[in-house]
């Protein structure tokens, strides 16, 4: 899509640690620092832009309003990925007492493996990944004990829902879980 394609270079130069390549598009009054900074915001990445601009040393670019709606944002991701984190280990442990066997996927595991930092990637849920979609029960069973409720439709039976989805969510206290199979 052409109008968005100032700020996939402006991404590009920030995955790719190019500071040289950065800082002259940010420098560049044809730039839109506000536009790119919005983009990251909408695809939740935030806390990674900010991270990689300090990594960059690349922070004093911004306009001082911009960077610090760019700060805030980011905090805001880093204190939902804390509580998510925190989840993980709840869920984790419960799994492990409960003798049932799960994969994380993705979420502050990934980030903090292949970014180098929680705070380097956001995180909207937890995912994890059952051997089966007869697991499930099982798994929820676990999960309804500790406050989650199902957050998803289930179309005809569980049965037939699980045929054609992929995954079931569950909610507490507005933190997702996403059960695969």
């Amino acid at each position: 899509h052409r109008s968005m394609v100032p700020e996939l270079n402006l991404v590009r130069a920030l995955v790719g640690g190019d500071a040289d390549a950065l800082r002259g598009q940010l420098l560049d009054p044809a730039t839109d620092g506000t536009r790119f900074l919005r983009f990251m915001y909408r695809h939740q990445l935030s806390a990674y832009t900010y991270f990689a601009l300090q990594r960059l040393h690349l922070t004093d670019l911004l306009p001082r309003p911009v960077l610090v709606a760019t700060k805030a944002s980011a905090l805001r991701e880093r204190e939902r990925i804390e509580s998510l984190a925190l989840l993980l280990k709840e869920v984790r442990d419960l799994f492990n007492v409960a003798g049932e066997r799960v994969l994380f996927m993705k979420g502050p595991l990934f980030a903090q493996r292949f970014y180098g930092s929680v705070e380097a990637r956001g995180v909207a849920d937890l995912d994890l990944l059952v051997r089966s979609h007869q697991d499930v029960d099982r798994i929820e069973a676990l999960l309804r004990e500790r406050g989650f409720q199902p957050a998803f439709h289930v179309a005809i039976s569980r049965r037939v829902s699980r045929t054609f989805a992929h995954h079931f969510e569950y909610r507490r206290d507005g933190l997702p879980i996403d059960v695969h199979w």
